[in-house]
């Protein structure tokens, strides 16, 4: 007996070192060898909403070279897409604060909300794209040759600012109406709800979240996990590859989210503090604002897609890169400073 008990005694000694061995090992290189995939999940997805960023207006613009003046409408133009989660059932959506932000602002890793200047330079935008291309080709080369700026004209967006420029200073351009246009798609269905800007992550310190609501209600929404993420716990990630280009998102057309498994590397804090996490599951622009959860489906974060070195903020354009995601504290954090009633587990 007095041998058989002191073998048992090795044995759950040697079972004791072996699991805190396997522990160290996890959290001093992010390897979990309990980790495994996260099954995709029906009900994840039915909450992860395609996010759309638009403007929409009505311009006036006269021609001074066909002597004409036309009303052109910009029914809705979109500048950019993403991805969004419900947190609510009647109507909150936790998106990417980039998404819906000033794109102009993203080009240079600045979050910025869209002023009213910056609306309206994209619906005048939109309408001389339009104009030329439909009406009158010629229109953009003319102006610039007639202001000795460049022959060689060639349709691109410097360009068309310079022709809206152009307009502005001889007073042949004026928006008559225009506004920024959030647009979201719940998934198997076809029309899209209009989506009104709630509040933003502070972008001084690059929280890249934002707060969207949408007229709808008993929509399915998921709770959010208010504990700290560890090294090697497995997760999977949900959004809406693709651009604001790709018709086929905001077409008459269902929606499914496409989803990526895949465990935490390593947290990082940018140089304000603000927490992120990098995982090994890999993410395509257009996941930007999607939710990251954990194996019981709970939201641990939101994408942000990659990370700068300075800011803490980067948007990439890469086809395929890790992906890293906000920290759900800053979820529960705006959810509670609007009044927003969320599940936390």
């Amino acid at each position: 007996m007095g041998l058989i008990k002191t073998f048992l005694m090795f044995v759950f000694a040697l079972f004791i070192l072996t699991i805190s061995g396997l522990i160290i090992a996890e959290n001093l290189i992010g390897f979990s060898p309990f980790s495994h995939d996260v099954a995709y999940s029906t009900q994840a997805a039915s909450s992860t909403v395609y996010v759309q960023n638009g403007v929409s207006g009505v311009v006036t613009l006269t021609d001074p070279f066909q002597g004409k003046t036309v009303n052109i409408n910009v029914d809705y133009d979109p500048l950019d897409s993403g991805s969004g989660v419900i947190v609510s059932n009647n109507g909150y959506i936790i998106t990417a604060f980039h998404v819906i932000g000033d794109p102009s602002a993203i080009e240079n890793d600045q979050l910025e909300v869209m002023n009213s200047n910056d609306v309206l330079n994209y619906v005048e935008d939109a309408a001389v794209t339009s104009y030329i291309s439909q009406d009158d080709p010629q229109l953009g080369e003319e102006l610039l040759n007639n202001n000795t700026i460049n022959s060689n004209f060639q349709m691109n967006t410097n360009n068309i600012s310079t022709i809206v420029e152009l307009l502005n200073q001889e007073n042949l351009i004026k928006a008559d109406s225009y506004q920024q246009d959030v647009k979201v798609k719940l998934p198997s269905t076809t029309n899209f709800l209009d989506a009104n800007l709630i509040d933003v992550g502070d972008p001084n310190t690059d929280e890249d979240v934002a707060l969207l609501k949408v007229n709808a209600n008993n929509i399915p929404a998921l709770s959010i996990d208010s504990q700290q993420p560890t090294n090697g716990e497995s997760l999977r990630l949900y959004g809406y590859p693709g651009n604001s280009t790709q018709t086929q998102y905001y077409q008459n057309s269902t929606v499914t989210p496409s989803s990526a498994s895949g465990n935490i590397q390593s947290e990082v804090t940018n140089t304000f503090n603000t927490i992120y996490y990098e995982s090994s599951a890999t993410a395509t622009p257009g996941y930007s604002g999607g939710p990251v959860l954990d194996s019981q489906n709970n939201i641990l974060g939101i994408i942000i897609y990659s990370l700068g070195t300075q800011t803490g903020f980067k948007q990439n354009s890469n086809n395929n890169e890790s992906s890293a995601f906000l920290s759900s504290q800053y979820l529960i954090q705006i959810c509670n400073k609007n009044n927003v009633h969320i599940t936390v587990d």
